[in-house]
């Protein structure tokens, strides 16, 4: 049996409970496996780097990270789900080019798109605006485990100005 947990770093505030649980499921059912997604801050954080004193500790997990998809994947992505839709749609290029092959960015526009039924420069547009927001947040997430904030803010700035 396969349980899927998504945005599990949510989990942060009962994450004592969370992982005695787990703890008692790893122990009692070998046949269960968890699969976890959410913030790779948060993840990080709670289940991938457990201490000794954790329920979870000794069970290496599994990291998977998803990259951006190059040109031709995300074209690929693109056309699948707007087929599942019965959605017609041939901007591809546009829509990759602006969102860089990011799957849930990909996976945004074609919900705006093709789901919302919203015209393309909004689905665009409004694609990118929830992304920056959630770059924004996870930045945020990332910043609360780091000391030196003034660093890693300053490095962003640096790379902004240099990707322009």
């Amino acid at each position: 049996m396969i349980i899927g947990l998504d945005e599990v770093q949510e989990l942060s505030s009962v994450s004592k409970q969370f992982l005695d649980i787990l703890g008692n499921v790893y122990a009692s059912n070998p046949k269960i496996h968890f699969i976890f997604s959410g913030s790779y801050v948060g993840l990080v954080k709670l289940m991938l780097d457990p201490s000794s004193s954790s329920p979870i500790h000794g069970r290496p997990p599994v990291e998977l990270k998803l990259k951006p998809f190059d040109k031709n994947s995300s074209t690929i992505f693109l056309k699948r789900g707007m087929e599942e839709l019965n959605v017609t749609f041939d901007k591809y290029e546009e829509v990759i080019e602006k969102l860089d092959g990011v799957v849930g960015w990909l996976t945004l526009f074609g919900n705006f798109y093709g789901v919302r039924k919203m015209n393309f420069d909004s689905a665009l547009r409004n694609s990118i605006k929830e992304g920056k927001k959630i770059m924004t947040s996870e930045f945020e997430h990332f910043l609360s485990y780091k000391r030196n904030k003034e660093l890693y803010i300053h490095l962003m700035e640096i790379t902004k100005i240099v990707k322009r």
